[in-house]
């Protein structure tokens, strides 16, 4: 499948999903389960999944680019509601015994099951190694107890990606080694799910995840025993690769808004996109997400190519996020105070990309790797 077919088929996708669509489900914070439907439909969640597997056997340059279509064309961050069950499917494809493959991977790239992943805890926070989180072999199953925070989707999925530690950080021969993943039923009763509220990504529900004495089968272990970090790496370089796609193409998605706007909108007798205080903001604005998109596609064509890219993959999220960010804000101050209110959308796709500033990497973290394992400089962290 090409890119521009890939192109073509996701705005068709996305027609019937307006923008009182989306307003909808922020405000009410809702699930949108209609729009999964249709992803359900066009087994886009298998997307970098191979065909054996009822997958779409496409690479990571299309799914970014399935990631960007769908923001730039009315979805905005709502595109994250795709990727968990994509990077998701990818985690299982990796690292899952073939039997586990053979049975999960059809039916989550058919949207049959939806996936969380649990990893981040309370007091770690960036720290994605000092994790607290225990699983305890017992008869030949894991006995696992923990807290985890800002998990998306972990009421409404069937199944949770939980990341545990079985050798304990202050043994361990490095901080990497110990980590333990599981595939876990996220409805298990041992399993308490507490809802936050939130600033925005209203599309879908963010909770504090508590789990007592759940027993699971070795046979649900994805990566191996204490190994469970390579996996986790893989995947969350992809991952940000894909957040930079999602931003650049909310970013695009609120810039053009703000042009259609600037062209239309009369002050003075005269359309505002005719000054050059208007104008400048706007084309530094496009510039800002173009050179992001330059560096993001590249990150993904390495990884086709089985080349190193974290260096890339890096870069892409940390300039992504900031140019989108600034193209929001360009755009609620060019629609003036109209930008402010939440019928005109702009200031609610702020609120959903401010977001990712925080995570799943935050800014300081981006430039803090940059300056360590690029420029050289001492770590910092």
């Amino acid at each position: 499948m090409s890119i521009e077919i890939v192109k073509s088929n996701i705005c068709e996708l996305m027609r019937e999903f307006t923008d009182s669509y989306w307003r909808n489900k922020s405000e009410t914070h809702s699930f949108p389960e209609e729009f999964w439907a249709k992803l359900s439909e066009g087994r886009w969640f298998g997307a970098v999944i191979p065909k054996e597997y009822g997958g779409l056997g496409l690479g990571v340059t299309e799914l970014i680019t399935i990631l960007e279509e769908i923001a730039k064309n009315g979805a905005g961050m709502a595109s994250y509601i795709l990727l968990t069950n994509a990077l998701g499917s990818l985690m299982v494809l990796k690292g899952a015994k073939e039997e586990i493959k053979r049975e999960l991977l059809p039916k989550l790239v058919e949207g049959k099951l939806k996936l969380a992943l649990a990893h981040t805890e309370p007091e770690a926070g960036s720290d994605a190694l000092d994790i607290k989180t225990t699983a305890t072999k017992v008869d030949g199953t894991y006995l696992i107890n923990g807290r985890k925070i800002f998990v998306n989707n972990s009421r409404i999925a069937d199944l949770l990606i939980l990341v545990t530690r079985t050798c304990p950080i202050s043994v361990a021969p490095k901080k990497s080694y110990g980590l333990t993943i599981f595939l876990v039923n996220s409805r298990d009763q041992t399993v308490r799910h507490t809802p936050m509220s939130k600033m925005g990504m209203n599309y879908f529900e963010t909770c504090e995840v508590t789990v007592e004495n759940l027993i699971v089968s070795e046979k649900m272990m994805l990566g191996g025993l204490n190994e469970g970090w390579p996996l986790l790496l893989d995947v969350y370089n992809i991952d940000r690769v894909a957040v930079a796609a999602m931003a650049i193409g909310t970013g695009m998605l609120t810039l053009n808004k703000a042009v259609e706007y600037a062209k239309k909108r009369i002050v003075f007798g005269r359309p505002i996109g005719m000054n050059q205080g208007i104008q400048f903001q706007l084309a530094e604005a496009y510039s800002q997400l173009e050179a992001a998109r330059a560096v993001t596609f590249q990150a993904a064509s390495l990884c086709d190519q089985h080349q190193q890219y974290w260096k890339e993959a890096t870069i892409a999220k940390y300039t992504a996020v900031e140019a989108s960010l600034y193209a929001a804000d360009v755009a609620i101050q060019v629609h003036g105070g109209y930008g402010y209110l939440r019928s005109f959308d702009v200031e609610r796709h702020w609120r959903d990309l401010r977001q990712l500033k925080l995570g799943p990497i935050s800014q300081e973290l981006t430039l803090a790797l940059i300056g360590e394992h690029i420029l050289g400089l001492p770590r910092s962290y």
